[in-house]
C-alpha cells in the first residue's frame, strides 16, 4: 500500500508542477501580451502626434503658399502700373502729375483741404 501511496504522491506532486507551470507560462504569456500591447499603443499614440503635428505644418504652409500668392499678384499690378506710367509721354503734364503724385507737390493757385479724423 506504502509503494501505491508513494505512487500517487509523485503523480500528484507532477500534476500539481505541471499545473503550477501551466499557469507560470499563461501569466509569462498574459504579461507578454500586456507588453506589447502597451507597445502597439506607444507606437499609435506617436504616430497620432506626428501625423497632427505634420498636418499643421502643412496647413501652415498652404496659407504661407496664399499669401505669398497675394503678395505676388499685388507686386504684379504695381508692375503693371509703372509700366503704364514708363509708356507715357514724357510732357509738361506728365511731369505735373507725378510731381503731384509722388511728391506732394501744388501749383500755387491750389487750394489745398486737409481732412482730419476728431479724437
Amino acid at each position: 500500500m506504502m509503494k501505491n501511496n508513494r505512487k500517487f504522491e509523485n503523480y500528484s506532486d507532477n500534476l500539481n508542477h505541471e499545473r503550477s507551470s501551466d499557469q507560470e507560462n499563461k501569466k509569462g504569456l498574459h504579461g507578454m501580451n500586456f507588453v506589447i500591447l502597451c507597445f502597439v499603443i506607444i507606437i499609435f499614440m506617436i504616430s497620432a502626434v506626428s501625423f497632427s503635428i505634420s498636418a499643421m505644418k502643412a496647413n501652415e504652409k498652404k496659407e504661407e503658399i496664399e499669401e505669398k500668392k497675394q503678395i505676388v499678384a499685388e507686386l504684379e499690378s504695381s508692375i503693371r502700373e509703372l509700366e503704364y506710367y514708363l509708356d507715357l509721354p514724357m510732357d509738361s503734364a506728365y511731369v505735373a502729375k507725378i510731381a503731384h503724385e509722388k511728391l506732394n507737390m501744388y501749383f500755387p493757385d491750389e487750394i489745398i483741404v486737409y481732412g482730419g479724423v476728431k479724437k
